[in-house]
């Protein structure tokens, strides 16, 4: 009997040892989750204040005098803040680039002697047809244009 409740006992210290244990590890658990909303709720802030700190930019087709290529890509380069400025497309055929530029740096390029215009890129979007007509009505109509 008498080892028994050595056992009983024995077995009662190692479980209250390994709930300290437990508890210990849970709140070591509870202080790094704290720490880590800590974290990110500062990180949130800190990317919200830099993102309304940027500048406002707008996407835009500036066509440039033809045969003034290099004078204008040299005067963009010194007129243009380049941390915001992105070229999206170069249609050389067209003396015309595609770019993301701020505000400031699309009025100052409208007071360059290269460029002939600058237009908003506004967003396009493609046409829908229904499926239902499309097969069908191709075929129909390729075969009355043929008769």
């Amino acid at each position: 009997m008498r080892i028994s409740t050595s056992i009983f006992v024995l077995s009662l210290v190692t479980a209250a040892h390994g709930s300290s244990h437990q508890l210990e590890e849970d709140q070591q658990q509870q202080q790094q989750n704290t720490n880590l909303r800590r974290k990110t709720y500062a990180l949130e802030n800190t990317t919200t204040a830099i993102e309304s700190s940027q500048p406002s930019t707008r996407r835009v087709f500036i066509k440039y005098r033809h045969g003034q290529r290099r004078s204008f890509q040299t005067d963009l380069a010194k007129r243009s803040s380049s941390l915001y400025t992105k070229m999206h497309y170069d249609f050389d055929q067209m003396d015309t680039f595609v770019m993301t530029m701020t505000e400031d740096d699309i009025k100052s390029m409208k007071q360059n002697k290269f460029i002939e215009s600058i237009h908003e890129d506004v967003k396009r979007y493609p046409q829908y047809i229904e499926d239902s007509i499309k097969p069908r009505q191709l075929l129909e109509n390729s075969h009355t244009i043929g008769n």
